[in-house]
C-alpha cells in the first residue's frame, strides 16, 4: 500500500516517525516516484508536490505545526504568543479543521471540561463571569477567550448577552457587582437573581462595597436594594451587614427600616435592633376584635418588646395600663364570641368540618408558639421550603385559661373547654411517635389532619434552656425540616393546605416572679389557677380582688369546667409546694401575647412552576415539516404538558410527562407545513397541568422556518400604475 505524503508548508513540523524529510529539489526528484513515507517541506516544494501527486493520484495531506495553525485560526496572535500557546498545549501537530477556541480552552483548562462548549444562558453567563473574575490568563490565552466570548455574544438570545462583553478579571468583577445591583444599572436587572454561589474572596469585596454604601446612605442602602432581584442568601448577608451598621449608628434606625429588614434577620438580630428603637407609644386597644390584631402587631408588640429590652419604668407603667384595659375588654367580649361562634381559635378549626373541601387540610398545633416566634418561622419557611406559599398570616384568640391542658383539646375538637370530654376529634390526629411516612400514607382528598408538637413550649419550660433564643430557633429549624418532609410525603395529585397555629401564646417576660399563693382547693400552672370558688358572681361573670391584682372568673359563664383565678399583671402562681422563684415566658393569663395566637395558612404548589421552553422547526410550505419542543422543568413538581396550540393553526393534544428538575424533548410532524405569511408572528400556547389538577399556560414565540419552491416578496402589479 502506497504511504501517504505529508506536505509541510512552513517546514516547522517535527518529522513523523518512519518518514523521510524532503527539503530540496534533488531529494524530491530522488524520492517522488518511490512509495516511501515522505514529508515534503517548504512552500515551493509543497506547491509542486500537490500538482504532481494529484496527477499521479497518490494520497497526500497538509500538516502544520501547532503555532502555525494557531496563527491561522486566531489572526490576532503574534508569532511569540502562538508559540507560547502551542508550548503550553504540548501538541506535536494540530489540524486546522479541528482547531477552535473550544478545543484550545478545553486543552488548557481541563478542570472546566464541558463549560466551554455550552450554549449561552443566564446560568452560563454567571459561571463565565465568576471564572473570569478568579483567573488572570496571559495575553495569548486572552485572544482565544475573546474569540469564544464573541461567539457566545453572537449566539445569545436573552438578556445574558451583556455578560459576554467581559474579557478580563476587572470587567468580570464589575459586571458581577452590576448584576448584584451594586451599581444600579437597570439593564442588568432583567437577568434576575444571580444563579451561582459567590466565592469567599469575592464575598469580601462585595461586603466592603456594601459597607461603603451603607455609610454613604446612612443605612438607607438596604431599602434601595429591595427593588433589585437578589438571591435570598445574598439579601440576608446584606441585611446582616446593615445590622452591623445600625449597631454603630443607632440614630439612623427607625421602626420602618426595621420592618423592611425583619424578614431577613434572625430573632436574635431583631431583638438586638429593637433595643435601639423607641417605638411609637401604643394607644389603648380598639373595641373591634379584628382591629385588635393590627393594633397588637403594629403598636403593642413592638413597644412591649422594647419595654422588656430597655426595662424603662415609664414604659412598664404604660404597658400595665394598656394590658388591664385589654383584659377587661377580653373578659367582656369572650361570652359574646361564644354565642356568635367567631374569633376564638376552636371555632376556626370547627369550621373545617362544614367546608366540604377536596383539599387535604393539615393543622399543625405547635404548643405555646408565640407571635414573635411565628414571625421567625415564616422567615425560615420562606428561605427553605419553596413549595409552600404563605397565603395568609392571620391571628385568632385562644380559649381561657391559656394552658395546654384545656386549650389544645379545645382546638382539636372545635368546642369550648367545657365540652372537650363530650366531643371527638374533628379529624385524624397523627400519633406523635409514628413516622410521618406511615401517618400520611393513606391520606385522601378532603381529610382533616392534626399534628401536635410539644415545641416550642418544652424548650421554653426547660430548666437548662429557659427559653434561650438559640434553642428556640433550633427547634423552629428542626420543625421546618419535618415540614419539608410532609410537603413531599403527601401525594402530588392531592391539594394540600397547611395551617400552623398554637393552643396558647406566652408572656413576653423571661423573669416572671412566682409570688401568688394558690387559692385553697384549686390547682395552678404558671399564670392560671382553676377549681371551684365559693363565691357568687354578678351578670358580668368576673370581678377583681380588692388589691387589683387578680381576676376571679365564673367558669360556667365562660364555658369552662371550673372557675378561674388569673393574675392581672405579670406574676405567676407559686408551685404546689409553695416555692417561689422566677419562670421564663410563662402562660395562662390574659396578656395580649398570651391570648392572641398565630394562624398561618400555607398552600402547596400554588406558585407558577419555573419552566423554560424552546420550540423550533422547519419545513417546505404545503409539505411535511417537524416541530421540535425542548422543555426544562426547573421546579420540584411532576408536570404534564397537555397541549400545544399555535396561532398559525399547528395544534397538538398530548400528555407528555415533565419530570422534576429534568429536560424533555419531543417532536411533532406537521402536514401540511404552513406558508411564510402564516409562520410570521406566530405565538405558541402551551397548557401545563400539575398532578393536583392546577393548570398553567405559557405563551412563547417559536423559531419556525419555511422553505418554498416559489415565493414572491412583492405585488406583481406594483409599479404598473393600475
Amino acid at each position: 500500500m502506497t504511504a501517504e505524503v505529508l506536505l509541510d508548508l512552513k517546514g516547522d513540523v517535527p518529522l513523523y516517525e518512519g518518514y523521510i524529510s524532503v527539503e530540496n529539489d534533488v531529494a524530491f526528484l530522488e524520492y517522488c516516484t518511490k512509495e516511501s513515507p515522505l514529508m515534503i517541506r517548504g512552500e515551493r516544494l509543497c506547491t509542486w508536490a500537490e500538482v504532481y501527486y494529484t496527477i499521479r493520484r497518490r494520497p497526500f495531506r497538509y500538516v502544520a505545526s501547532p503555532a502555525s495553525v494557531l496563527l491561522e485560526v486566531f489572526p490576532n496572535l503574534n508569532q511569540q504568543q502562538a508559540q507560547s500557546l502551542a508550548d503550553r498545549l504540548g501538541f506535536q501537530v494540530m489540524e486546522r479543521g479541528n482547531t477552535s477556541s473550544i478545543s484550545i480552552l478545553e486543552g488548557i483548562y481541563t478542570d472546566q471540561l464541558g463549560f466551554w462548549g455550552q450554549k449561552p444562558s443566564i446560568q452560563h453567563a454567571a459561571r463565565w463571569l465568576l471564572w473570569l473574575s478568579e483567573n488572570d490568563p496571559d495575553e495569548s490565552i486572552k485572544v482565544v477567550l475573546q474569540s469564544q466570548a464573541e461567539y457566545w455574544y453572537r449566539e445569545s438570545l436573552g438578556p445574558e448577552v451583556i455578560a459576554y462583553r467581559a474579557l478580563d478579571k476587572t470587567q468580570a468583577k464589575t459586571d458581577i457587582f452590576a448584576w448584584l445591583g451594586l451599581t444600579e444599572q437597570e439593564d442588568w436587572k432583567s437577568l434576575g437573581e444571580f444563579p451561582e454561589v459567590i466565592p469567599p474572596g469575592l464575598e469580601d469585596e462585595i461586603r466592603d462595597i456594601w459597607r461603603s454604601m451603607l455609610l454613604d446612605t446612612q443605612g438607607a442602602y438596604f431599602e434601595r436594594s429591595l427593588h433589585w432581584p437578589l438571591p435570598s442568601v445574598i439579601r440576608q448577608q446584606l441585611a446582616s451587614e446593615t445590622v452591623e451598621y445600625y449597631k454603630q449608628h443607632h440614630r439612623d434606625l427607625n421602626r420602618e427600616r426595621l420592618s423592611k429588614l425583619r424578614p431577613y434577620l434572625s430573632q436574635d438580630q431583631i431583638r438586638g435592633l429593637e433595643g435601639f428603637i423607641l417605638p411609637e407609644t401604643p394607644t389603648p386597644a380598639p373595641e373591634d376584635a379584628r382591629e385588635v390584631f393590627e393594633w397588637f402587631v403594629r403598636l403593642y408588640l413592638p413597644y412591649r418588646q422594647w419595654q422588656q429590652h430597655s426595662k424603662d419604668d415609664q414604659a412598664n407603667e404604660h404597658i400595665q395600663n394598656l394590658v388591664r384595659d385589654f383584659e377587661l375588654w377580653y373578659l367582656r367580649s369572650y361570652p359574646l364570641w361564644l354565642l356568635e361562634k367567631q374569633h376564638l381559635s376552636f371555632f376556626r378549626t370547627g369550621s373545617f368540618v362544614t367546608e366540604k373541601s377536596v383539599v387535604i387540610t393539615l393543622v399543625i398545633v405547635m404548643d405555646g408558639l408565640p407571635i414573635w416566634d411565628a414571625q421567625s418561622l415564616v422567615r425560615i419557611i420562606s428561605a427553605r421550603e419553596k413549595r409552600l406559599v404563605l397565603s395568609n398570616f392571620d391571628f385568632a384568640y385562644a380559649p381561657i385559661p391559656t394552658i395546654t391542658e384545656f386549650a389544645k383539646e379545645s382546638l382539636l375538637k372545635g368546642v369550648p373547654p367545657r365540652f372537650i370530654e363530650e366531643y371527638s376529634y374533628l379529624g385524624k390526629v397523627l400519633p406523635e411517635n409514628m413516622p410521618l411516612s406511615n401517618a400520611l400514607s393513606l391520606v385522601q382528598s378532603g381529610d382533616i389532619l392534626f399534628w401536635r408538637l410539644q415545641e416550642p413550649d418544652r424548650t421554653y419550660h426547660s430548666r437548662t434552656t429557659a427559653g434561650s433564643p438559640h434553642q428556640i430557633n433550633a427547634q423552629l429549624e428542626a420543625f421546618v425540616s419535618q415540614l419539608t418532609e410532609i410537603t413531599r410525603l403527601v401525594p402530588e395529585n392531592e391539594r394540600l393546605r397547611v395551617i400552623i397555629t398554637s393552643d396558647h401564646g406566652r408572656l413576653l417576660n423571661n423573669r416572671s416572679s412566682r409570688r401568688i399563693p394558690i387559692p385553697r382547693g384549686m390547682q395552678a400552672h404558671g399564670r392560671a389557677a382553676w377549681g371551684k370558688l365559693d363565691r357568687s358572681f354578678d351578670e358580668n361573670g368576673y370581678y377583681e380582688d380588692t388589691e387589683g391584682k387578680l381576676f376571679f372568673i365564673f367558669g360556667e359563664r365562660y364555658e369552662l369546667v371550673d372557675d378561674l383565678v388569673l393574675p392581672i399583671y405579670e406574676e405567676c402562681f407559686m408551685t404546689s409546694d409553695k416555692k417561689g422563684g422566677q419562670e421564663a415566658y410563662p402562660h395562662g393569663g390574659l396578656y395580649p401575647e398570651e391570648v392572641i395566637v398565630p394562624w398561618l395558612v400555607y398552600e402547596r404548589d400554588v406558585a407558577e412552576p419555573k419552566i423554560f421552553i424552546e420550540i423550533s422547526g422547519s419545513g417546505e410550505a404545503g409539505k411535511t415539516g417537524v416541530v421540535y419542543i425542548k422543555i426544562k422543568n426547573l421546579s420540584d413538581l411532576h408536570l404534564v404538558l397537555m397541549s400545544v396550540h399555535m396561532t398559525n393553526g399547528i395544534q397538538k393534544e398530548c400528555e407528555w410527562d415533565l419530570l422534576p428538575f429534568a429536560s424533555t424533548e419531543h417532536s411533532i410532524e406537521i402536514q401540511p407545513w404552513p406558508a411564510k405569511p402564516d409562520v410570521k408572528n406566530t405565538k405558541a400556547h402551551l397548557l401545563i397541568r400539575q398532578l393536583d389538577g392546577r393548570t398553567h399556560e405559557q405563551v412563547i414565540t417559536p423559531n419556525l422556518a419555511v422553505t418554498e419552491m416559489y415565493s414572491r416578496d412583492q405585488n406583481i402589479l406594483e409599479g404598473l400604475n393600475l
